[in-house]
Formats: structure tokens, sequence, C-alpha cells
């Protein structure tokens, strides 16, 4: 059976196994601009783990409720931050999976670093503009009180339950700061991961700049989690365990599917034992037919790279870790090679 006759895709049947469900599934909310918006189960578990494990605190529920809705409004201008950069570089985003350090699914960008730098920016830009915005309305609506830019303590001397604007200020600002900082971490698939690949990538190219990062990735995870069992933060302790795996699965990828660049290849080229073939007749061309071609080359080399890498996801780690967007482009590949059969053996019958 070929891999375009596999039942890869969600309405061909599920796990039944709930452990995997509760790791890999998703809740759909809405839809936005025709970009879908899918909250990951780990952002359900997380928020209802703040309401239940902090009910002692001393919190009214209301509060606690308000705050974690201003998460997930926070998360959705964090993703939305990355969509508008991916726009503005000739990209799309179809699908925003949040979860609670912003989202699984990264926007499709051309494959250039340049392209994949700004996206990956895009999402702590818009918490820069937030953090901005709200420390202003602090400012303006607590008697001038300043935020902090410390961690551990963003905000001092202010007292405001979920009634009070300032309460609405201030909570935006914790939540943006605290993702700005996560983000911004060098870590795989974290915003700060994907712009040190982006850095990375034109200077020793796609595949090795996908190792390292990955491996510095799984270094900073492992100095996360040394640095949450020294604060006796479990939370940090299983993001950091999350992180690390999320890394070493990415760099499996990338060392079972190989360079995809032709000089970083291992295998030797027989390409100068070969006699030349005659010169063809030279054929004056447009500019405009030339970029359309070469246009038209690039898509096709992206798309055969991507469905590669697909497969070997496949390969590695299973049918079920495959996102929406990687089963989506099964799909369209095995419609396309179906339709091109049946125009070649129509051709055949005539």
């Amino acid at each position: 059976m070929g891999w375009d006759d596999r039942p890869y895709y969600r309405d061909r049947g599920a796990s039944s196994n709930p452990l995997i469900g509760l790791l890999t599934g998703s809740v759909p909310l809405l839809s936005i601009a025709g970009v879908r918006i899918r909250a990951h189960s780990a952002l359900i578990v997380f928020i209802a783990g703040m309401l239940l494990l902090y009910y002692t605190d001393g919190y009214e529920l209301a509060s606690k409720l308000v705050s974690m809705a201003l998460l997930v409004v926070t998360l959705l201008i964090h993703e939305f931050g990355h969509s508008v950069a991916a726009k503005m570089v000739s990209g799309s985003t179809d699908e925003i999976l949040l979860w609670p350090l912003g989202g699984l699914a990264f926007p499709d960008t051309p494959r250039r670093p340049l392209a994949r730098f700004w996206t990956a920016l895009g999402g702590p830009a818009a918490n820069v503009v937030v953090c901005v915005a709200t420390a202003a309305g602090v400012w303006l609506l607590a008697d001038h009180t300043r935020v902090s830019l410390s961690p551990l303590h963003p905000i001092t001397g202010l007292e405001a339950d979920w009634r009070s604007s300032v309460f609405y200020c201030w909570w935006g600002f914790v939540v943006s700061y605290f993702l700005l900082l996560f983000n911004i971490l060098p870590i795989f698939p974290l915003d700060g991961g994907h712009v040190v690949q982006s850095l990375l990538w034109p200077l020793i190219g796609y595949h090795r700049s996908m190792m390292i990062s990955c491996t510095i990735g799984m270094c900073g995870s492992a100095g996360l989690g040394i640095f949450g069992i020294y604060d006796l933060n479990l939370m940090l302790v299983l993001l950091a365990a999350c992180l690390f795996y999320c890394c070493y699965q990415q760099r499996v990828i990338q060392r079972e599917t190989g360079p995809t660049e032709p000089w970083q290849s291992d295998e030797p080229d027989y390409a100068f034992s070969l006699s030349p073939d005659p010169p063809p007749k030279k054929r004056k061309l447009s500019r405009r037919a030339i970029r359309i071609a070469r246009q038209h080359a690039l898509e096709a080399a992206a798309e055969r790279n991507r469905l590669d890498t697909i497969l070997a996801k496949v390969s590695a780690t299973g049918l079920k870790s495959l996102t929406w967007r990687e089963r989506r482009a099964l799909r369209r590949a095995t419609e396309r090679r179906r339709q091109y059969e049946v125009e070649l053996k129509a051709m055949l019958d005539k």
C-alpha cells in the first residue's frame, strides 16, 4: 500500500487511547478572517489546573476566570502577530492551535531565512505592543504606579479586583510579559528557537541550522528544568521536559530526513562522469515566462521537501503525530496524483 492510499486523514478514524487524545487532541473555538482557531488539550489542562490548584491564594473565582479569559485573548494576539508577519512576507495562516505558551501551528511562509525570521518575531512584537499599552494603562489608572521588569515581581503595591479596569491592565501586562520572556528563549519550537535557526540558516544551510538549534534548545530546556527544580516549581519542570522532548523529536526527524541542500549531502556526485548532452537550441523567452517558470520550480521543490519531511515524521514518530496541516498536505498531494493518473489513462486510451 502506497503512502497516498493509507488512512492519514482525520475523518478516517481516531485513536481510542484517552491518554493519546489528551496529549495530542484539540478543541475548535472559532474562525476569524478565515483562520481556524483551536485550543490544544494542554491549554485546557493548564487552565483547569490554575483554577483548581490555586484556590487558596485569596483570589475570587470571578478574578481567576477573568484572568484565564485574558490569557486566551493574549495568546490570540500573540498568534495573530505571527499571522500578520507571515502575510507581510507572502505567507499564509490557515489554523492557529493555542497552547499555554503561544501556538503550535507555525504559519506557512516561503522557504527563506528572512521570511522565517520576521514571522518568528511577529508574536513577540505583538506582546511588546501589549506590554507598553497595558503598562501605560496601569500608570494612568493606578496613581502613576510603575510596572517592574523583574520576572519575579512584575508589579508591586497594586490592589485591584476583577471589577476594576486596573485589574485588566495589570493582568494583561503580566501575561504578555511572561509570554514574551518565555518565547524569546532559544528553545525550539519557541519563537527564540525559530529566530536562532533562521539566523544560522544562511551560514550553514537549513539542515545543519535545524540540528544546531535543536541541540541548543535541548541544552536550554535542561537549564530551565534545573532552575525549576531549584525554585521548586513543578509546572516549570514539566514545561522544560515538554520542550526538551519537542527539541529531541525535531532533531530525530531532521537526522532521519537528511540534508535538503545538495551541497550538504554526503553521497558522492557522479555527474562529472557522464558524457555531456548536446546543447539544446536556444529559445528566447520573455522575462515574465522565466519568472513564472522559476516560481513554479521553487514551489514544486518546496512541496517535495515538505512531503519528504512529513513522511519522515510518520516513519519516526508515527501517524498520530501529524498535525491537521500536514494531513491536509498529504491529502492534496494524493488528489493531484490521482488526477494526473486519470488524465494519463485518458490520453493512453485515445
